[in-house]
Parts: structure tokens; C-alpha cells; sequence
């Protein structure tokens, strides 16, 4: 990739990181609506302790849910809590060490540092107004683990919750399994996926932004364009892939799709280059499943 490319992917992120910042309030209290379905239904046991699985480096649901209950946060990679690591980070586009003194290297890292700063505090004030504070950090406990081997025994978590984490695993059906095995039997599972069908399934560093512009041209580009390939993993998997896989573990008590705001996108030229899709799954953002294990009580009235 060529300097001038690099430079290039670096404003578009520190653009996109600043859009972040501004809706960061927006942002938390879309997680906590997330939390809020997910718990609104009381279990015959109560909750008492809660996983969340695929907890990102920022921990929203975590840190909702330790408000609440005793929660287990689990991620693959790394995990932060102060620094907040900003979405798409300038550093991590340019990747360059500390030491390089090439001015503009320079210039944008010291950008960074004052954009994860601002996103740090805008982010916990936020959480304080939820009810978060230091005395619930005994609460939450924080492990790095592979979703496909949990090191967890089975049958102890009472809700686990999981929002847009799917989409970034490699082995569904195996985390699927895993979920199952440590979910207890009366327990019950609330995932969000991310679809990848969707205009911002591709991740795509404008269209994933919170400010989409109305005029864009390389809408799902990741569907269209053969030779894309995605900033980071995305299994590609479809609605009717999850459905599939979660039914061979659990009763689907409930699915909620959750459409793209921009789908005045999905003209008839473009969908005529997307017929293998139904426009359904073209404009369905996310997708919240509602599991229940096999055998056990439903949680919904009728």
C-alpha cells in the first residue's frame, strides 16, 4: 500500500472516530435498550450470573450488565478498559512503531491519543448516568478466550448475551455448542448478529459510520466487488445460516430484525446486481435471537 493510501485510510478512520465520538451517548444507550430486551423477561430462577460473550474491547454490555448482576465478559482479543480503544483506530492503519519521527506519523499519533481521551470520557460519563460506578467493578469479571473453547464448567450461567460478535466467529456451529453446554438448563441465550447481507454487513469504514451520507457510491460493495475482502473477519454467514445452526441446540423463541436506516440505498440497479438476496436481507441490519434450551419452559406469555 502505497503512502499516500495509507494516509488516506487514516483520515477516513480518524473521521470515522470522531463521528464515533459524537454519538458515543447514542451509542451506550443502544447497547443498554440491547441489555434491557434481553432481561425485561424474568427467569423462574432469577439471574445471577450472566456471560457475555464476545464483550469487545470497550465492554458496554459488560459494564451494563455488572450494574445489574455478577457478569463474565469474554474475548478473543485484546481487552482495554482505560485507554478505550477507538473503532478503526489511526494507529492501527498506519501500524508504525513508537519511535518513527516522520512528522505526520507523529501528528496522528498524538491525534489518537486525543481521540481515545475524549471517548474515554464521554464514554463512562455515560455509564455513570446509567448507574455504573467503581463499587460495581466487583462485579465483572474480564477473560481473554476463544468462544470455541470456553474454559468455563457447564450449566452455569443463567443468561448469556452476545451482541455483534457473531459474525466476527470462525466456528459458529462450535461456539454454538459451547453456548449450549454452559448455558443452565432453565437459562436462556439473547444473541444480536451483525448480518452480513446488510449495507454496513462489509464493515466498510464510511457506510459503517454513524453519520452515513445519503450519497454514496460503492454500496455493498462487499456483496458486489470479487476481489473485496473485509478490514477484519467476517464469516459471511446469512440469516437463514444462523437459524440452522441455532436450531440444532435450541428453540428459537423469538426473532427481531432490526433494519438498516439507509435503505433508500437498495435501488432497483443495484438489487438487479443482487438477486441472489431478497431485499429483506439486503435492508435487515441486525438480528436478535431469543434461544431457549431444548426441553425447557418458554419465557414469552402466549
Amino acid at each position: 500500500m502505497s503512502t499516500f493510501h495509507k494516509i488516506l485510510m487514516v483520515v477516513s478512520n480518524i473521521a470515522n472516530s470522531i463521528s464515533y465520538i459524537y454519538h458515543i451517548p447514542d451509542i451506550v444507550s443502544y447497547q443498554f435498550d440491547f441489555w434491557k430486551e434481553a432481561t425485561e423477561q424474568k427467569l423462574d430462577g432469577g439471574i445471577s450470573l450472566v456471560l457475555d460473550l464476545g464483550c469487545g474491547s470497550t465492554l458496554p454490555l459488560t459494564i451494563i450488565s455488572g450494574t445489574h448482576y455478577r457478569t463474565v465478559g469474554i474475548d478473543k482479543t485484546s481487552i482495554y478498559w482505560i485507554p478505550l480503544r477507538i473503532r478503526s483506530s489511526p494507529l492501527n492503519a498506519i501500524n508504525t512503531p513508537i519511535f518513527d519521527l516522520n512528522p505526520i506519523k507523529v501528528i496522528l499519533r498524538i491525534l489518537e491519543r486525543i481521540l481515545n481521551l475524549s471517548a474515554t470520557i464521554r464514554y463512562y460519563r455515560k455509564f455513570k448516568k446509567l448507574g455504573f460506578n467503581n463499587d460495581k467493578l466487583k462485579n465483572i469479571h474480564i477473560c481473554r478466550m476463544d468462544v470455541s473453547n470456553l474454559a468455563f464448567k457447564s450449566r452455569v450461567f443463567d443468561l448469556i448475551i452476545s451482541k455483534a460478535a457473531f459474525e466476527h466467529f470462525e466456528d459458529i456451529q462450535r461456539a454454538t455448542e459451547e453456548l449450549n453446554r454452559v448455558l443452565k438448563n432453565d437459562g436462556r441465550a439473547f444473541i444480536g448478529v451483525h448480518l452480513f447481507s446488510s449495507l454496513s454487513g462489509g464493515h466498510d469504514t464510511f457506510i459503517y459510520a454513524w453519520d452515513t451520507p445519503k450519497k454514496f457510491k460503492n454500496v455493498w460493495r462487499h456483496l458486489i466487488d470479487k476481489s473485496w475482502s473485509p478490514p477484519l473477519y467476517l464469516n459471511r454467514l446469512r440469516l437463514q445460516d444462523y437459524v440452522n445452526i441455532f436450531q440444532k441446540y435450541f428453540i428459537i423463541e423469538k426473532i427481531k430484525k432490526n433494519p438498516e436506516p439507509c435503505s433508500y440505498f437498495l435501488t432497483e440497479e443495484i438489487y438487479a446486481q443482487l438477486s441472489d438476496y431478497t431485499k429483506e436481507e439486503l435492508i435487515t441490519r441486525e438480528v436478535y435471537f431469543s434461544l431457549k434450551k431444548k426441553g425447557s419452559g418458554s419465557i414469552y406469555a402466549g
